[in-house]
Parts: structure tokens; C-alpha cells; sequence
């Protein structure tokens, strides 16, 4: 069974699709990072941050910047989307979303405990896709996006879908800053990789 991604797109602090990120990446441009000492006393972080697209999510328990970017990240794959639906139909398509802590940080201050699920994203995006089928949130730290894949291979493989939209979603969150700080492996400049005086990685 030949198993294939057949389309995709992304958002990070380079860009707001995946011809931005990849054309900033190619040029080597590095400017898109912030210096921030609000977030931990006494450190100064070097960070890669992308603005709220602010788009609207009447749902209070979906109402979250993951679930927002998830939107973004989806409006240039929806004709294809489409297509999947009604040629699978909306019982035949999965749905697996890796994340960290989704929204965690919103759930500081709405104390709406859905928001801070593990699975919040995948029934967001099952639900704003009207998809029927298997739908599963993913964090097993660094290895989430590819054991999504993993999963989402599985699925198919198991004739429990015929396709699987597999997603990756996370806001910059302190819970991996004061995790990655405490490992003493953050930079306080923008990282430079494979350097003999690289000092640190940067987290987005």
C-alpha cells in the first residue's frame, strides 16, 4: 500500500504560509526572532513568535490561538480538503493533531480546563471540518509531529481510514520555556547551528 503526504502548508515565525517560510529559511534570514525577559525572572530569551490572526471561534472551549492558527494554516488547503470529504465522506477521515499543551496558557485565565486538553485541537478541527471519524491529540514532546504520522499511517493501514489529516499545533508557552531553561539549553541570541560557538537553541 503506497501511503504519501499529498499536500501541505505551515506557519511559524517565518512566514504565514509555506512559500514564506521556506523562502525565508532559503535566504538565511534570522530576523524574525524577539528578545523577551518578561517570561522567566532574570533571563533573557531569544524567541520565535507569531501574531494572533485573531480570527473568530464562537465555541469557548475551541477559542484558543492554536485552534486559530489551525484555521490559517487550513484556508489554502480547503478546495483539496474538500475534495477528500467528498470523495472518502466525512466518516472515512481522520484527524490527528500533535501539540504540547494546546491552550494551556489561555486556561490561566478563562479556568476553562477544555481549553488546556491535550485533544482540544483534533475535536476542533474534526468538528470544524464536520468529519465524523477517528480524531486524536498527540504530545510526546519532540517526537509528536512524526509519531502523528506514525498514527495517521496506522489508521490507513488499518482500513480505519482512508485518509488522515495530520496537523501540528503550539503557542509559545512557558511550560517549555521553564522546561528547556531548566536543561540549560536555550540561547539568549539567535541560535547558530553546528557553530563552535553556538550557545543554545531557540524555541518557537
Amino acid at each position: 500500500m503506497d501511503i504519501t503526504i499529498t499536500k501541505y502548508n505551515c506557519i511559524c515565525n517565518l512566514g504565514r504560509n509555506i512559500d514564506e517560510v521556506y523562502e525565508n529559511a532559503i535566504l538565511g534570514n534570522n530576523n524574525k526572532f524577539s528578545l523577551r525577559n518578561d517570561i522567566i525572572k532574570g533571563k533573557t530569551l531569544c524567541v520565535g513568535e507569531i501574531e494572533d490572526n485573531n480570527i473568530n471561534i464562537s465555541n469557548p472551549d475551541y477559542d484558543i490561538k492554536c485552534n486559530r492558527l489551525l484555521i490559517e494554516c487550513y484556508e489554502p488547503l480547503k478546495e483539496y480538503i474538500d475534495s477528500l470529504i467528498k470523495r472518502y465522506g466525512n466518516k472515512r477521515i481522520g484527524v490527528v493533531v500533535a501539540t504540547t499543551n494546546t491552550g494551556v496558557e489561555e486556561y490561566q485565565y478563562s479556568k476553562n480546563k477544555t481549553q488546556s486538553e491535550i485533544g482540544n485541537s483534533a475535536l476542533f478541527l474534526k468538528e470544524f471540518l464536520g468529519l465524523k471519524g477517528y480524531a486524536a491529540g498527540v504530545s510526546t514532546a519532540c517526537t509528536s509531529g512524526i509519531k502523528s504520522f506514525s498514527i495517521a499511517e496506522h489508521l490507513i493501514k488499518s482500513n480505519l481510514s482512508d485518509a488522515v489529516i495530520v496537523a501540528g499545533t503550539d503557542m509559545l508557552s512557558k511550560v517549555p520555556l521553564f522546561g528547556f531553561t531548566s536543561l540549560e539549553v536555550l540561547s539568549d541570541e539567535k541560535t547558530i547551528p553546528l557553530s563552535k560557538n553556538r550557545k543554545g537553541i531557540n524555541i518557537g
